[in-house]
């Protein structure tokens, strides 16, 4: 029963422009060319899978989860078939990393399922011999594991589920043996939360999987539909490791996790048997649908099915999908449909249904703890009384998130009024078993009228300001009073410091910059580069034959004017490397200041090491943000305290490391953690430069200052591991502020950012790499601190390849972390 058509075709096709990739014009191309939809296989995602159309337009169609999975170059879809290997063990036939659960066993204990590998790797045992299992799809069956009670354990695309069916009430004492052992180098720190919810952290406290708090259910049968009474479950956690082993980078926390069903509710002559416990393994680590109810404390988020609206007077219910909405570069949404299969309706007949924008659902979302209701966005009539689909307008809450930037738009479900039992529905959520019944949306995309990329314009004004700058140099020779350019690439604008009076050479330069279409204002200085340049020659001379503070110094820069000083102002450094910097650039101050008769202020300036040769594997002291540390994390940005410079990393980074992926480097220790918590400042010295490009890369880029940036800007970032990720799609865009991480020893605040284009933006070992933005090709804006990342991809080529990559990196601001080290700035150039 549609009620939302796509967008009408257009009587003549569209010019395809230049600046498409080559696989968006060549699909699109083709789909003129023949008159069908031709698929752009370089754009698929996990999530998603792009057409051309023959109109020149763009139709996506997008999941509300994972779909298929990256091998050998080719995109696989997932089946979750359970299907017995060679080895007697149940693994689904296609899955993105691996998923086993066992075969019949007579051991008394032994491993129930496996998931993940490597650090991530992850074990539930079971205690107790097993018989063959029965299987039915993604659903394993293994009978009478103890008297009246079967065993189920069902692949879902973000874990598996497991199920203890106590088949009569005679089954239920033995509901509080049902134990759940976790090990395995992915289960380094394991915590139960307020709401019962059970976390998992791996090791360096990268976040795995949660364990939502248990439910069951009894067989009574309802008489308006609707689903069944859920009750939680109890957990009680058992640590089988010291205090001790749990604690640092190699943490172990193998732990038996027990139910504790309500045993007088299990007795009650008002519950029918069979009775369902169920434990979900959610191997996501972000929320991507849930359900709240009134009157339960925890949203539903391993439910396989969505829930609108009231069946009765005692019961409501919302519930919130949250899309992968990245679109085609350059295209804007045009339209979009959602799309629902509905098994239930409690009228067959058109019944008002609401969708809105929400706020972000997370693992505290519940009926009293719902995210903001920001925008009703459609009304929806549309039906389904035989498990049919149902559909949406949903262009204006696509055209929103793309408006805000927002590439994870969450949508809240409900009804109309929330008193009327007949506008009750349900929808198969994307937990439901048949993958084909899960919900999408189809998004229009098209061209806009003159599509800019606004990487590719700042890089153009960018060439252009630096060629003008050349011209003038070339231009002016050392006499017109000209000293020095500032760019901004942003504006296309450039400022000319200037000493003396305007001249026919200062003209020429603005009718030039005029001819160029930049634009150019003058800034009066009252030294000439001559004088600049005599002053660093005194300096210079003045500490030739010296002693003590005297016996040497080079020069970096010499500046005239600078907002806090009228005179000229040298940076360098002290050869003799004085205990007291301060009072050494004093001393030469007053004497360069006597022998030029003009004001001269020396200061120390950050070392500024040539460390050509090292790579992020290899770095020395001082060392450069995104160097790699053994055992698999990244050095941030330098801190600069008193006289000395400070390498930093990550907190959960430690207490001591090994600078570089060498098992015998020197091991550098903590000289202090951040008062936020986020940041450890290593005994190690900390550099002015920060590594760019791959793993191993040699290449690096000057560290000019800090940056603080906001939702809706665009990042980059550096990690160890995986490399740089920078430029176009491989930007991210800052999603959030102020977002609460647990990194493993602790709350701390970070931002979010989100890969545009859906690739990696950082792997696991970039925790404490750099976060940053350009200015030019070879200076950069220190902007925060990685810490964790989300939503795995497939790897690009990294250092180790047994972790996993992420498209979200999780990271805290650079001005959070020097707020938290008192006393400190950035080492910068």
């Amino acid at each position: 029963m549609s009620t939302v058509a796509g967008p009408a075709r257009a009587d003549t096709p569209s010019e395809i422009p230049s600046w498409l990739s080559a696989g968006v014009s060549a699909a699109m191309t083709a789909a003129q060319q023949t008159g069908e939809r031709v698929k752009i296989d370089d754009a698929t995602t996990a999530t998603a899978e792009f057409y051309a159309t023959p109109d020149g337009k763009v139709v996506g169609k997008i999941a509300a989860d994972v779909q298929r999975f990256a091998r050998d170059g080719a995109w696989v879809p997932i089946d979750l078939t359970l299907r017995k290997q060679a080895d007697g063990s149940v693994a689904p036939a296609a899955y993105s990393q691996e998923m086993r659960f066992s075969g019949a066993r007579e051991a008394e204990t032994g491993d129930l399922a496996v998931m993940g590998s490597g650090d991530d790797k992850i074990t539930v045992g079971w205690k107790g011999a097993l018989p063959e299992p029965k299987l039915d799809g993604s659903k394993a069956t293994y009978t009478d594991v103890m008297p009246g009670v079967d065993l189920v354990v069902q692949a879902t695309r973000s874990g598996f589920e497991q199920f203890a069916v106590l088949k009569s009430a005679a089954a239920a004492k033995y509901a509080d043996q049902i134990a759940l052992p976790l090990s395995g180098p992915g289960a380094s720190v394991v915590r139960a939360d307020k709401k019962g919810n059970i976390q998992i952290h791996g090791r360096r406290g990268v976040p795995l999987g949660t364990i939502p708090t248990p439910m069951m259910w009894d067989s009574k049968s309802l008489k308006h539909g609707g689903p069944r009474r859920h009750r939680p479950v109890g957990v009680s956690i058992t640590h089988n490791a010291s205090a001790k082993a749990r604690q640092g980078l190699d943490a172990t926390d193998p732990v038996n996790v027990t139910l504790k069903p309500d045993k007088k509710w299990l007795t009650s002559p008002d519950t029918v048997y069979p009775v369902t416990i169920d434990p979900y393994y959610d191997w996501s680590t972000t929320a991507s649908s849930t359900t709240v109810v009134k009157g339960y404390d925890k949203g539903w988020s391993e439910a396989d099915t969505l829930f609108v609206g009231t069946y009765d007077d005692t019961w409501s219910a919302r519930s919130f999908v949250t899309w992968w909405a990245t679109g085609i570069g350059g295209f804007d949404v045009s339209a979009a449909t959602l799309h629902l299969a509905s098994p239930y309706s409690a009228s067959c007949e058109p019944a008002p249904w609401e969708i809105w924008t929400t706020e972000p659902i997370n693992g505290e979302t519940s009926w009293d703890h719902q995210p903001e209701w920001l925008s009703k966005e459609a009304t929806s009539n549309d039906y389904a009384c035989d498990g049919g689909w149902v559909v949406a307008d949903a262009t204006s809450f696509f055209q929103r998130a793309a408006e805000k930037g927002i590439e994870q738009p969450t949508m809240g479900l409900r009804a109309a009024d929330e008193t009327d039992t007949s506008q009750y529905k349900e929808f198969w959520s994307y937990n439901y078993a048949d993958s084909s019944k899960s919900p999408y949306v189809e998004v229009w995309y098209t061209l806009p009228p003159n599509p800019v990329d606004p990487d590719a314009a700042l890089w153009a004004n960018q060439t252009a300001l630096s060629d003008f700058r050349d011209w003038t140099v070339a231009e002016v020779g050392t006499t017109s009073g000209y000293i020095d350019s500032v760019n901004n690439a942003d504006t296309k604008s450039v400022t000319l410091l200037w000493a003396g009076a305007p001249n026919a050479m200062q003209a020429s330069i603005l009718a030039e910059a005029q001819r160029r279409n930049i634009t150019a204002t003058v800034v009066q200085r009252n030294y000439t580069k001559d004088q600049l340049n005599q002053a660093a020659d005194a300096v210079v001379a003045s500490t030739t034959s010296g002693t003590g503070v005297f016996a040497g110094f080079t020069v970096n820069t010499a500046e005239p004017l600078s907002p806090e000083f009228d005179g000229i102002v040298i940076t360098g450094q002290h050869k003799s490397n004085p205990a007291d910097t301060t009072a050494a650039d004093q001393a030469l101050s007053q004497q360069a200041t006597q022998a030029l008769g003009v004001a001269v202020k020396v200061q120390t300036a950050p070392m500024f090491e040539n460390t050509s040769g090292t790579t992020r594997g290899t770095d020395t002291s001082p060392f450069n943000a995104g160097a790699f540390v053994y055992a698999g994390c990244t050095l941030g940005f330098g801190l600069r305290i008193g006289s000395a410079t400070y390498a930093t990393t990550a907190r959960h980074c430690g207490p001591k490391v090994r600078i570089y992926d060498n098992p015998n480097a020197p091991i550098y220790g903590t000289k202090q953690l951040s008062t936020d918590g986020a940041a450890r400042v290593l005994t190690a010295g900390g550099s002015t430069l920060m590594f760019y490009g791959g793993y191993d890369s040699s290449l690096k880029a000057n560290v000019i200052g800090s940056l603080n940036v906001g939702a809706g800007d665009y990042v980059c970032t550096s990690g160890g591991n995986s490399g740089s990720h920078c430029g176009g799609g491989a930007n991210m865009k800052v999603r959030s502020k102020s977002v609460r991480h647990d990194d493993g020893d602790g709350y701390v605040s970070m931002l979010v950012a989100d890969r545009i284009d859906g690739g990696v933006a950082s792997a696991a070992g970039d925790s404490g790499g750099a976060v940053y933005r350009n200015k030019t090709a070879q200076d950069v804006y220190a902007v925060g601190m990685i810490q964790a990342g989300d939503g795995r991809v497939p790897c690009v080529p990294v250092r180790h390849s047994t972790v996993n990559c992420y498209k979200t990196v999780i990271y805290t601001s650079i001005n959070t972390i020097i707020r938290g080290v008192p006393n400190s700035s950035l080492v910068h150039k």
